[in-house]
C-alpha cells in the first residue's frame, strides 16, 4: 500500500519515466539512457469513456494506481459525433500493449466495486465497446481481440 512518504518519493522518478520525446502531445523528457516510455517496445493508446461523467476521476484514480511505470492516464476533452455539440471529457491511456492490457484487465474489478450502473466506453482505434458490470464477461473477450489485432 501506497503512503504520502512513498508516493513523494516516487512521483518525481515516475515523471521522469513517462515523459518522453517524439510522442506528439506528451511532452518532456526522459533522462538519459532512459530508452523512453515505452523502451523498445511501441506505445499504444485507447480512450475510455465514462457514464455517469462524474466517475471519471474515480477511473482515474483506479488506472493510475494499477498501471504499469511508464504508462500514462490523462484526461482529454472528449469528440463529438455527427450532430452534437460537445462531448464529455474521456481518459486517454498511453502505454505498451502489456500496459492496455492492464487496462482492459482491471475494468470488470472497477466496475463490480462500484455500487451504482456504471458504463464505460473503450475506444481502440476507431472501434468502440461499451461494459458494464451487467456484460463484462460477454465484452472482455472482444476487447482483448481489439488490442491484439
Amino acid at each position: 500500500m501506497l503512503n504520502a512518504s512513498v508516493l513523494a518519493e516516487w512521483t518525481p522518478k515516475f515523471l521522469r519515466m513517462v515523459m518522453s520525446p517524439g510522442l506528439p502531445g506528451w511532452a518532456g523528457s526522459a533522462p538519459p539512457g532512459c530508452g523512453g516510455v515505452m523502451g523498445t517496445e511501441a506505445a499504444h493508446s485507447v480512450e475510455l469513456a465514462v457514464h455517469p461523467q462524474g466517475e471519471l476521476g474515480s477511473l482515474r484514480t483506479w488506472l493510475t494506481l494499477a498501471l504499469p511505470p511508464g504508462a500514462e492516464v490523462r484526461r482529454t476533452p472528449g469528440t463529438p459525433g455527427p450532430g452534437e455539440q460537445g462531448a464529455f471529457d474521456v481518459l486517454s491511456v498511453l502505454a505498451a500493449s502489456t500496459g492496455l492490457v492492464t487496462v482492459i484487465k482491471i475494468l470488470p474489478q472497477y466496475l463490480r466495486a462500484k455500487r451504482s450502473d456504471i458504463s464505460v466506453t473503450v475506444s481502440v482505434r476507431g472501434k468502440k465497446v461499451t461494459v458494464d458490470a451487467t456484460n463484462v464477461e460477454e465484452v472482455m473477450p472482444i476487447l482483448e481481440r481489439l488490442l491484439d489485432d
